[in-house]
């Protein structure tokens, strides 16, 4: 009696795997006509599809090539957040009446942060998402962490999404093409379904604890976005040529008021705006090499890493302090160092991965470098006046525009060709 008792079971698991299975199956193969075989996007539509994510046209069409408006963006985050209403804070458009049909989401979504109108107060429904839109939907949708910057040639530090295109890059649900990220192209259906398929994959952000230390990823988070925020603010009012008394509220949205009244004062009274050099040294991906907590507390936190590409075009070492306000995180230390006498001591493993990260951040086919040889050069730094016996790396770069010899220099991460 047991034993049968046992098949019967065993049987009733099997027949619900068949049922699953094949209705799986059917859901699958259930694809859009106008998506291929060979489309590049085709798993990751019908993927979407039979998560109920996204739909297609009645005529059995998915149009992948046409451009997604603003308001089927808002229902598919709808859907994928399942984000719930609030009864405070209602916010209307003066183009979205309650009877329009994505009402409900364009509500639930500006509510959240998302989306926001335009300032006649309209929503624009109709109206196709750009790229860079759309990057800045994704990053507050899923409060993306970034973990390093990454060069595209047509979107420069004081581009209002920038950080918002960063966050995106950082986090694989996007790669931009040779080196450009198009800002101001509209998206088509197709890249949406792989852009919010993307960030659907990533592991789930966690709630800060504000009673906890940040997380390295926070502190990184911080040390990305809150200095080329407050650049970028910097910048802005004084190309308006505002006097720093207009700025200096918004500054202190970002900064601490000693930082603001004292060393970002004294920038602003001095800066050249039509000088291709920042405030702060740039960042790339040397966090990934260098890079130190010194202090981390739930309101405090300082770190020390490096730059390869400071003012003047020269290398640093860079520390950076935060402190917490009011729950907001909030710049309050900066401070770097010429290498000097120094040495970042870049192994040969790293030096061929910053090479090569380089130069594939502008091609559209796998880069190449081999290691050749080491020899010893004398290198002078200009800070101190001096000539340094530098190690130097030797490589060989090959790229879809030929083959190339560069050296590097282990104590500063900067290189250049034979």
């Amino acid at each position: 009696m047991k034993n049968r008792w046992i098949w019967q079971w065993l049987s009733c698991i099997v027949v619900v795997a068949v049922v699953s299975l094949s209705g799986q199956t059917k859901a699958l193969s259930q694809s859009f006509k106008d998506v291929s075989q060979n489309h590049p996007f085709r798993e990751i539509i019908q993927n979407m599809q039979v998560r109920e994510l996204i739909n297609g046209y009645p005529d059995g069409s998915f149009r992948p090539d046409e451009t997604i408006s603003r308001q089927h963006v808002a229902h598919l985050l709808d859907k994928a957040l399942a984000l719930e209403a609030k009864t405070v804070a209602v916010i209307s458009y003066k183009d979205v009446p309650t009877n329009h049909p994505y009402s409900n989401a364009i509500l639930k979504v500006s509510q959240a942060g998302i989306f926001s109108g335009d300032v006649n107060g309209n929503f624009n429904p109709n109206a196709p998402i750009t790229r860079v839109q759309m990057a800045k939907v994704l990053d507050l949708a899923f409060e993306l962490n970034i973990k390093s910057f990454s060069h595209y040639r047509d979107v420069g530090k004081n581009n209002w999404g920038f950080l918002h295109i960063q966050a995106l890059n950082s986090n694989g649900i996007t790669v931009g093409n040779k080196g450009y990220f198009k800002p101001n192209e509209p998206v088509t259906r197709a890249h949406y379904a792989a852009f919010l398929h993307r960030a659907l994959k990533m592991p789930k952000v966690p709630i800060p604890n504000p009673n906890l230390p940040p997380t390295k990823e926070e502190i990184l988070n911080l040390v990305y976005r809150l200095p080329v925020t407050v650049e970028t603010t910097i910048n802005n009012s004084k190309l308006q040529s505002s006097p720093f008394s207009s700025v200096r509220t918004e500054l202190l949205e970002t900064a601490t008021q000693p930082l603001v009244d004292s060393d970002l004062k004294n920038y602003y009274a001095n800066m050249c705006t039509y000088c291709d050099m920042g405030l702060f040294p740039s960042l790339a991906d040397e966090t990934d090499y260098r890079f130190e907590i010194l202090e981390n507390t739930p309101n405090l936190v300082r770190i020390r890493t490096v730059s390869f590409d400071a003012p003047l075009e020269d290398a640093v070492y860079l520390e950076y302090g935060f402190e917490k306000q009011s729950v907001k995180w909030k710049l309050s230390i900066f401070d770097w160092d010429h290498v000097g006498a120094g040495s970042f001591d870049l192994t040969k493993e790293e030096a061929l991965q910053i090479v090569g990260n380089e130069y594939a951040s502008y091609a559209s086919s796998p880069v190449r470098v081999t290691f050749l040889n080491t020899k010893y050069a004398d290198v002078y730094d200009p800070y101190t006046d001096q000539d340094y016996r530098r190690l130097v790396y030797r490589m060989q770069v090959e790229t879809e525009e030929g083959s190339f010899n560069t050296f590097f220099y282990p104590h500063s991460g900067l290189f250049d060709q034979e």
